[in-house]
């Protein structure tokens, strides 16, 4: 059963739905995504990875590999909260429904 309690760990967006991390990654820009997912769990960004088109994967994995030369952790933090902050926005309104 997939999670319906507020995430708070962004290697915890595994449990959220599909559809809902479908969602939440269609309203962040690519930036952010690059950002977040590079100091995230190899599941994590599998999941994400799974919930966007090739492209914009691919795109992505090339953010990923350019903004790692200027990484700072505090910087994936801030990605990663506005992505779950639109997960548990998104899954709170699905509970709702």
């Amino acid at each position: 059963m997939l999670s319906k309690v507020p995430i708070f760990d962004f290697d915890d967006i595994v449990k959220a739905d599909d559809r809902v991390v479908m969602n939440a990654i269609s309203k962040v820009t690519n930036d952010d995504i690059a950002t977040a997912l590079i100091d995230a769990s190899t599941m994590a960004r599998a999941k994400v990875f799974k919930n966007m088109p090739r492209r914009r994967t691919r795109l992505i994995r090339e953010d990923m590999i350019i903004k790692l030369r200027m990484w700072t952790p505090q910087g994936d933090k801030i990605s990663q909260k506005k992505i779950l902050d639109i997960v548990n926005k998104l899954m709170f309104e699905s509970e709702q429904i």
